[in-house]
């Protein structure tokens, strides 16, 4: 095995990275790299889809992140430091960092809680970004010794690494630091494009994310963030030592292992008294809820009830059932109007007896094996109505029910879509609230609608792009941005209830606004 990107960010670096992960996957098959990595900032938000589209594309994830940390010589100031994880407990102790830095104040890690969270990882100084790097730049190389006896420690024999990358303005001075201090090296490109030219449209999305504004006429043509064949990494590294740097990044994708396991029932469980068992507790609420909910009910609902009851606890989700009971007779109690239950809920009689639906599935003939069914698991699925204004009252009665540590809203991702990616790009061209409305007015606001179909539906839009240099490229760049993830924010009802701590299981933040819960989880 040869070289192989140790450093790559995601689109899923919001804002910040071009290079979507079907992209990188695209190019490691099209190089024939047998491994990659992904090393975003701070967060882990498209590690799961990386590794499952890795493992179908016959390559290797390494799982990484780059994180924000604070000085060893200067702890006020924030540096950067890449994390890959060498082991599965690595990659839970990924999720936890990120938790961390994610729903703290101050967005970097202590290096007292890195201390804490070293098991399995790899540590690697990043680049221009890593104190070491900024150390050496001054000519202070003593304390640059002093922050890589510290990152020794904590990572242990052969466990810390410093990168070389030939796009440092002062990389011969790094080089020849590691070189001097027997510093174990490895080369890298921190790739946050796929092509050359795609610095462009990466230096659009960053003025898009920090609301600035650009000289188009000046945008460089080509950068030297971009995700490199071997060939090309062979002709940049080219004395021995370089030569070593090149060859220790496949021994460090051959030492690492992660394994996250997919399709698992992570269900909560249902607080009760000690001693008493879900399975029982049901079926004694339900047979005295169908007494109630039925008058004089006859042998067809005693059977059918008894038998709902028996798949339910056979496939394990009767704490499933009484969390949702729970939660519904919380909203009748306190005047929370309820809908009356949607989709093949509606075909359980346990839903109906226990007020979860009103609908009676014995009276309008309706199968239950449409919403469970022993001979095809699946999770049940119960979609529970609640007004919007009312909705903050019910997340935070699950929340101070099941605890902060196990209950969050999940994050979900805003994407450039058609007219936003035109905008945007538009606006850090410079372009006045006229012309944006200009480009605007020229595509359609149908749903789903793209630039491609945009171009070839409107003629007015073709003689628009042409019409100017600056138009030709705003269109080349919003082509090339469209898609990507925008921004992280709470789905409006999605809301994750864990048995463990979740962050055991994925990474947390922070809303960017707080009511009822003051995380979202992602992952």
């Amino acid at each position: 095995m040869g070289f192989v990107h140790l450093q790559v960010a995601s689109a899923y670096d919001l804002l910040s990275s071009t290079a979507a992960i079907d992209g990188i996957i695209e190019k490691a098959q099209q190089f024939h790299y047998p491994a990659v990595a992904i090393t975003d900032h701070n967060v882990m938000y498209g590690v799961i889809e990386f590794y499952q589209k890795c493992h179908a594309a016959g390559i290797k994830p390494l799982i990484g992140m780059t994180i924000s940390v604070e000085g060893v010589t200067q702890p006020l100031e924030t540096y950067e430091l890449l994390l890959l994880a060498k082991t599965t407990q690595g990659y839970r102790n990924l999720l936890k960092i990120s938790s961390a830095i994610e729903t703290r104040e101050e967005q970097k890690l202590p290096i007292k809680w890195l201390e804490s969270y070293r098991d399995g990882l790899l540590l690697f100084s990043p680049g221009e970004a890593g104190e070491i790097e900024r150390l050496i730049r001054q000519g202070l190389h003593e304390d640059a010794r002093l922050v890589v006896a510290k990152w020794q420690e904590i990572a242990g024999e052969f466990g810390f690494y410093m990168t070389l990358q030939k796009e440092n303005p002062h990389y011969e001075a790094v080089r020849d630091f590691c070189e001097a201090e027997q510093i174990p090296a490895v080369a890298t490109k921190n790739v946050q494009y796929l092509e050359p030219k795609g610095v462009r449209s990466t230096e659009i999305l960053r003025a898009i994310r920090d609301n600035e504004t650009v000289s188009w006429h000046n945008l460089p043509l080509a950068g030297g963030a971009y995700f490199a064949a071997p060939e090309d990494m062979e002709s940049l590294f080219t004395t021995p030592f370089e030569q070593g740097a090149l060859a220790l990044t496949s021994k460090i994708a051959d030492m690492c292992h992660v394994e996250i396991a997919m399709d698992q029932h992570l269900l909560p469980k249902f607080p009760l008294a000690e001693g008493f068992e879900a399975g029982a507790v049901l079926k004694d609420l339900c047979y005295d809820a169908l007494k109630i909910r039925v008058v004089n009910p006859d042998v067809t609902y005693w059977e059918r009830l008894d038998y709902e009851l028996k798949v339910i606890q056979d496939m394990g989700f009767s704490d499933y059932f009484l969390i949702v009971w729970d939660v519904m007779k919380y909203s009748r109690e306190n005047g929370i109007l309820t809908g009356p239950g949607r989709g093949s809920a509606a075909g359980s009689l346990v839903s109906y007896v226990l007020q979860i639906t009103d609908v009676d599935p014995i009276q309008y003939q309706l199968l239950f094996e449409r919403f469970l069914n022993p001979e095809r698991i699946s999770m049940p699925d119960i979609d529970l109505d609640f007004p919007d204004n009312r909705r903050d009252e019910v997340i935070s009665y699950v929340v101070s029910k099941y605890g902060t540590q196990h209950v969050a809203q999940i994050g979900t991702f805003g994407t450039l879509a058609a007219k936003a990616a035109v905008r945007d790009t538009a606006r850090t061209f410079g372009l006045n609230s006229v012309q944006l409305s200009d480009w605007s007015k020229l595509i359609s606001r149908e749903l789903g609608m793209t630039l491609t179909r945009a171009y070839e539906q409107s003629t007015a839009l073709q003689r628009h792009i042409i019409s100017s240099e600056q138009n030709q490229l705003i269109w080349e760049i919003a082509t090339e941005i469209e898609g990507l993830p925008r921004h992280i924010s709470t789905h409006a009802a999605g809301v994750v209830i864990s048995d463990e701590p979740l962050v055991d299981q994925i990474a947390l933040q922070k809303r960017e606004w707080r009511r009822a819960s003051d995380a979202i989880c992602h992952g």
